[in-house]
C-alpha cells in the first residue's frame, strides 16, 4: 500500500544509526521505512544524538540516501565527520 503513496516530505525516525547507516531491532520496522524512503521526494532523519553510534540488527538505509539529519546540539562533535561524507546536518538549538 506504501508504494502507492507520493510523499513529498519523509520524516523518518530511528532507533539507532552510525556512519554505515539507518539500522532497527524490528524487521517490520526496517520494510516500512524502506518503502516510505522510496516514494519520498524528499527523507529527512530527525533523531536525538543518543541514537547516534549504536547499530541494530536489521539495516534500513544507507545515510546517503538521506536529504538531511537534524539532530540535536549532542552531535556536535560528530558533524564535521558526518559532513565530510557529504551528508547534510543540522542541529536543533536547545529548548
Amino acid at each position: 500500500m506504501l508504494e502507492n503513496l507520493f510523499i513529498d516530505v519523509a520524516f523518518i525516525s530511528a532507533s539507532s544509526w552510525n556512519l554505515r547507516g539507518l539500522s532497527t531491532p524490528n524487521e517490520n520496522k526496517a520494510i516500512v521505512k524502506q518503502a516510505v524512503a522510496r516514494v519520498s521526494e524528499k527523507c529527512i532523519l530527525l533523531s536525538d544524538s543518543s541514537k547516534y553510534g549504536k547499530m541494530a540488527n536489521f539495516r534500513v538505509m544507507p545515510l546517503t540516501e538521506l536529504d538531511l539529519i537534524i539532530s540535536d546540539e549532542g552531535l556536535s562533535d560528530s558533524v564535521e565527520q558526518l559532513t565530510s561524507q557529504k551528508i547534510a546536518v543540522e542541529l536543533a538549538p536547545p529548548v
